[in-house]
């Protein structure tokens, strides 16, 4: 268990699949070892709690977990009872989960940072399935279901996984297989049409410490998390090229993705967003989801010179592209006879945001998930600034106009009449004189 579970509570291989696997091995010695009289170190225990508490922090709000690695979208909630009953009867965190919010108490922060598998979890609140939810990953390889995925994220809101990853295949050596485990498959970026390699890199697998390259800050009002990726593209990781990923919550409506590229020389860049939709359209930059009788969500680039936004759909040639798996095969595991005969996997809509032009370049994105009936009418653009930052113009519904400015901690950046030297400042712009509405 030392070995497997991170002070954090995530199983090392970082799979939301697997870390269930290993919870049910260590909670049978636990059973056994009560039953027999047997004495446990007294961590033992204490690891065991802290992986049911990895499953409360790191649920979306309808109690599912997200498909990491080689993972499923499971619901956390029986196997979270079973630990508030066997395990940490007392513990008052998986008692409020285990009761249905009846008894014991919430997490005290809505928003979680699990220093060791460098998830950043960001949370409207813990009221029920209409928040809010926003995950970057920017930790480890992995042990082993590894996927080529740093800096992937998922978005959930008003009951619906909306940005998605593309979670599991069957352990084969088709191009289904391929896809899931390669960077297209994540709402990540590709550099020259390549993946991420981080396979065959031993020292990115695990961690002895905390992550080291991640930023983290959180309040009512905000959560910041950020990460770096720079290990190489392609064969051989010979494109040196280093992808930084900075993640603001608007708290309770909106995102902000700043994505920062160095290296030498011209690329071109590709950006994906799997939507967990049947369909989606675009106009300009803005890209939204467009199914009826649901909530949806919209991604909305800042224009930059040389960017192409457009939708891929169910696409095989020349590579697979813009398939997640079916609700049924999201579930989980099915014998192969009971699986549909597409094998579980569904056509979405993935916006793709593609930049040709030489390095360093920078896109920003808005990711607004909105309730059913809606359709709100929002862009961002990118604003000049002095100093280390960088400032993202938010134009929202009913001509409200939010800039949001991403710093570093005790060094001043400004955009015209804005400065701060904190993280993270968001200004009201909609009238004549910028109004600071909070800060990070």
């Amino acid at each position: 268990m030392r070995e497997q579970v991170y002070p954090d509570g995530a199983q090392f291989e970082l799979s939301t699949g697997y870390q269930y696997v290993a919870l049910a091995n260590f909670l049978e010695l636990y059973r056994l070892a009560k039953r027999s009289g047997a004495e446990l170190p007294p961590d033992y225990g204490e690891r065991l709690t802290s992986m049911y508490h990895c499953d409360v922090y790191l649920a979306e709000p309808d109690w599912r977990l997200p498909g990491l690695n080689d993972g499923s979208r499971r619901s956390v909630l029986d196997s979270v009872a079973v630990g508030h009953r066997d395990v940490a009867p007392e513990d008052p965190v998986l008692k409020w989960a285990a009761s249905g919010g009846k008894t014991g108490r919430p997490p005290a922060s809505t928003s979680y940072l699990f220093p060791y598998a460098g998830w950043m979890v960001m949370r409207s609140s813990w009221k029920g399935p209409d928040e809010r939810y926003g995950l970057l990953e920017a930790g480890p390889y992995g042990y082993g279901h590894q996927h080529e995925d740093k800096l992937n994220l998922i978005i959930y809101g008003y009951d619906r996984e909306h940005i998605s990853d593309a979670g599991h295949y069957d352990y084969d050596a088709s191009q289904w297989r391929r896809y899931v485990l390669s960077t297209r498959g994540h709402n990540t970026i590709r550099v020259d049409s390549q993946d991420q390699k981080r396979a065959g890199l031993s020292e990115t697998y695990v961690t002895k410490k905390p992550v080291q390259d991640l930023e983290w800050a959180s309040s009512e009002a905000l959560d910041y998390g950020a990460g770096v990726y720079a290990d190489g593209y392609g064969p051989g990781r010979a494109t040196a090229v280093t992808h930084r990923r900075q993640m603001v919550f608007v708290k309770p409506d909106y995102f902000v993705v700043v994505d920062t590229l160095e290296g030498e020389g011209s690329h071109v860049l590709d950006s994906f967003f799997h939507l967990n939709h049947d369909e989606a359209e675009v106009e300009g930059s803005v890209a939204r989801s467009v199914d009826p009788g649901v909530s949806n969500v919209l991604v909305a680039t800042a224009p930059v010179d040389g960017l192409q936004v457009r939708i891929v759909k169910g696409q095989t040639e020349p590579a697979v592209q813009g398939f997640i798996p079916n609700d049924r095969w999201h579930a989980g595991w099915k014998a192969p006879e009971a699986r549909a005969p597409d094998h579980g996997k569904r056509e979405v809509p993935t916006v793709t945001c593609t930049l040709r032009g030489m390095l360093p370049a920078k896109l920003a994105y808005v990711l607004m998930p909105y309730p059913k009936g809606q359709s709100p009418q929002v862009s961002c653009r990118l604003l000049a600034v002095e100093g280390p930052g960088t400032a993202v113009q938010v134009l929202l519904p009913g001509g409200r106009q939010q800039t949001v400015l991403i710093g570093t901690p005790g060094q001043r950046v400004s955009c015209g009449a804005m400065s701060t030297e904190q993280q993270v400042a968001v200004f009201d712009t909609s009238g004549v004189v910028p109004r600071l509405v909070c800060q990070l």
